[in-house]
C-alpha cells in the first residue's frame, strides 16, 4: 500500500530528526451508504482506494490518509468498503442518525483515537470531531465533520444559519478553552492542528448563513478557520474552464463541500507569507476539488467515479502537521539550555496554553522537564 506519511530522516546538527507528517485529507457526500449500487460502489472504491489493484503503478487514485464522510447509513457497509478499498484503516460511524444517515470517518490505521464525540448543531445531524493522534509528531489533528440542512426554502436556510452558529461557537470554545481529552473534567489539549470538512448544502459565503464559520458565531469567540477552498479565490465564482464542478449528481449551483483549516495549516498555505491563499498555493498542497469532467484522473482511470456513487465533488487537500524535536522551545533545532530556561521559566503554570507543556496535559510540570532532559543536547 502506498503511503503518504513521510518518515525520512532529517539531519539538524548532526543529530537524526523524523521529518514532518503531510496527510490528505477527503471530505465526501457518498450518497446513501456507500454509493446507493455496486457499480457506485465501485467507482467510489476507485476513487478512494489505497490499492494499486493493477500493479503496474502508480495509484492514480486520491489515496487518501483521512476520509469525513456524509450519507452513511450502515456501518457493516463501510467496514465491507474498506476492507475492500482501504485495507488496514479505521471506520468510525457517528451514532445519531436523523432517521436516515449520519457522518463518519475512515482514516489510517496508525493514527490514534484520543477522543470522539458528537455535539448537537440544532438541525437533523449532530457535528461530529475526532481527535487524532499523529505517530511522530509532537501535536494531534482535531477533524470536525458535518453535514447541514438540505432544501432551498427559508425554514432550511434558517436551520442551516443555526447549524453553522452551534458548530462555529463549539470550534471556538475547544480552541480558546481546551478540549478534554480524558474526560475528567478539566480542558487540557489545546488545538493548533483542526479542520472543519462537511457538505453545507450552500452555495457560498455570500450570505450570513455560513459567516460564522469564519467570523465566529453568537458566543463571541474566534474560530480560528480560514477559507481554503479553490472557488473563493475568485469571489465564490469558478473560472468556465472547470467545468462541471459544483456538484456531480444533482444542481450544478449548490450543495457544495468545504475544507476550512485552522490559522496554523492556513499559514502553511500561505508559502509567500501575502496572507492570502493564490492556485499555485493550493496545487502546491495536493488541493483537488474533483469535477464530472475529471475522466478518472483522480480515480484509478474510472471515468465514472467523478459522476457516480456522490451527491457532490468531492474535495481534498494535504496538511502537514510539525514533528520537531521534544524539548525545542525555542524552535531553533536543538534542544539546550535556552529551552531549559523556557521551561523553568514557565514552570509551575497551568489552566491556558504556555510555554514548556510538552506533554499536552494543561500545565508546566515535573513530567514537561522529564521529556527535556530526555532530549537534551539533540541537534546541538
Amino acid at each position: 500500500m502506498l503511503r503518504r506519511i513521510v518518515l525520512g530522516v532529517l539531519v539538524l546538527g548532526g543529530a537524526a530528526a523524523v521529518a514532518d507528517v503531510n496527510l490528505r485529507i477527503v471530505t465526501y457526500n457518498i450518497y446513501q451508504g456507500i454509493a446507493n449500487n455496486p457499480s457506485d460502489r465501485t467507482a467510489c472504491g476507485n476513487l478512494l482506494t489505497s490499492i494499486d489493484f493493477d500493479g503496474s503503478g502508480p495509484n492514480t487514485s486520491l489515496m487518501p490518509d483521512i476520509v469525513c464522510l456524509q450519507e452513511t447509513t450502515n456501518l457493516n457497509n463501510l467496514e465491507s468498503f474498506r476492507d475492500d478499498y482501504l485495507p488496514g484503516y479505521q471506520v468510525i460511524k457517528g451514532p445519531t442518525t436523523d432517521g436516515f444517515f449520519s457522518c463518519g470517518y475512515f482514516f489510517r490505521g496508525d493514527l490514534g483515537v484520543l477522543h470522539f464525540d458528537e455535539f448537537s448543531t440544532a438541525g437533523p445531524r449532530p457535528l461530529l470531531r475526532l481527535v487524532l493522534d499523529v505517530p511522530d509528531t509532537d501535536d494531534h489533528l482535531v477533524v470536525y465533520t458535518a453535514h447541514l440542512k438540505a432544501g432551498q426554502d427559508a425554514s432550511d436556510i434558517d436551520t442551516r444559519r443555526l447549524e453553522a452558529n452551534a458548530i462555529a461557537n463549539r470550534i471556538a470554545i475547544d480552541a480558546e478553552y481546551g478540549i478534554d481529552l480524558d474526560d475528567n473534567g478539566s480542558r487540557e489539549f489545546f488545538p493548533t492542528y483542526y479542520i472543519f470538512a462537511g457538505d453545507f448544502n450552500q452555495d457560498d459565503f455570500s450570505d450570513d448563513v455560513i459567516d460564522p464559520f469564519l467570523d465566529g458565531g453568537s458566543n463571541g469567540l474566534p474560530t480560528g478557520l480560514n477559507d481554503a477552498r479553490l472557488e473563493t479565490l475568485y469571489g465564490a465564482q469558478f473560472p468556465t474552464w472547470l467545468g462541471n464542478t459544483f456538484s456531480t449528481r444533482y444542481s450544478l449551483s449548490r450543495r457544495y463541500d468545504y475544507i476550512l483549516v485552522s490559522d496554523a495549516l492556513y499559514d502553511q498555505l500561505d508559502t509567500n507569507g501575502d496572507m492570502t491563499v493564490d492556485q499555485d498555493e493550493l496545487n502546491a498542497a495536493g488541493f483537488v476539488y474533483i469535477s464530472a469532467d475529471d475522466g478518472g484522473q483522480h480515480a484509478s482511470g474510472d471515468s465514472d467515479a467523478t459522476t457516480v456513487g456522490s451527491d457532490h465533488a468531492p474535495v481534498m487537500l494535504q496538511v502537514t502537521i510539525p514533528t520537531g524535536i521534544p524539548g525545542d522551545l525555542d524552535g531553533d533545532g536543538d534542544v539546550d539550555l535556552a529551552d531549559l530556561s523556557i521551561l523553568l521559566a514557565h514552570y509551575g503554570q497551568s489552566g491556558t496554553p504556555a510555554d514548556g507543556d510538552l506533554d499536552g496535559d494543561g500545565d508546566v510540570d515535573l513530567g514537561d522537564l522529564s521529556i527535556l532532559l530526555a532530549n537534551y543536547g539533540t541537534g546541538t
